[in-house]
């Protein structure tokens, strides 16, 4: 119980903080701050690591917009897909701890396989896969745009938590240099710099059909093979995995991480 009102109380802090940001309110949103990093550390718990890495993301966000140097206690620009040497190995150790990345990359190769499958040669595109992570962070609002991450990540980083030790130094890599550079751009920036736009699935299926496309459904193989996935991982039964009109979702307990469709033109 201790734990689960700590954790609101960290929700209510960080709302309060972007919604002064939101407003130019640069001395609250600094006391705000400075209370969140009293109580938020990225070696805490879940709610506690994604909470340090939202606060950055706001402190970043305040000192572009206020011009002045606010520095975010976490390193880097705020931008996703770190240029460091180490990132594919980084990716790799998600690759084996979460089922997140196989799934897009089985379901994808499935829908592909069926489409061409009695076919003497390919010389056309036949089918389009669009694999995305489930969530709206392509809003014009901040606020909305803020709310919605801190949802999406907050379930990833509790599905982290129930596959990595607190102190595991590949969590930290995970959490670092893959999980934070997207929270930053997400919150921090605006424009052309923010290049980590997601829609959810609903979203992708009024833009595919609005382009003429049609929904291809992923077949009981494709069901089947993300399921003896899921299998494969040891959290219990925090991995869900749902069917939409066709389409498979990809979510840890009740919250959708990742969907995929097939197309067809």
């Amino acid at each position: 119980m201790q734990e689960q009102d700590s954790g609101l109380q960290l929700v209510h802090l960080l709302l309060a903080c972007a919604d002064f940001v939101s407003k130019g309110d640069q001395p609250s949103a600094l006391r705000h701050l400075h209370l969140l990093r009293r109580v938020a550390s990225p070696l805490g718990d879940s709610m506690q690591r994604v909470a340090s890495y939202f606060a950055d993301a706001l402190a970043t966000r305040l000192s572009v917009s206020s011009g002045t140097a606010i520095s975010p206690r976490g390193a880097g620009a705020p931008y996703p897909f770190p240029p460091s040497p180490d990132t594919l190995k980084i990716y790799q150790i998600l690759y084996q701890a979460c089922p997140y990345i196989k799934f897009a990359h089985f379901t994808a190769n499935q829908a592909i396989f069926e489409a061409f499958h009695g076919e003497d040669r390919v010389h056309a595109p036949k089918i389009m896969t669009l694999v995305e992570q489930e969530a709206g962070h392509n809003g014009p609002y901040f606020l909305g745009r803020f709310l919605e991450a801190l949802h999406y990540y907050s379930a990833i980083f509790d599905s982290l938590d129930a596959t990595f030790p607190a102190d595991s130094a590949p969590r930290m890599k995970v959490e670092q240099c893959l999980l934070a550079p997207e929270i930053r751009n997400v919150v921090a920036c605006e424009g052309a710099e923010r290049v980590a736009r997601h829609e959810r699935l609903d979203r992708w299926r009024r833009i595919m059909e609005d382009r003429g496309f049609e929904a291809v459904p992923l077949s009981p193989a494709a069901v089947g093979q993300s399921q003896v996935l899921l299998g494969l991982y040891g959290a219990g039964d925090g991995y869900r995995l749902n069917e939409d009109k066709g389409c498979l979702l990809l979510g840890w307990q009740d919250r959708a991480i990742i969907g995929a469709s097939a197309w067809r033109c």
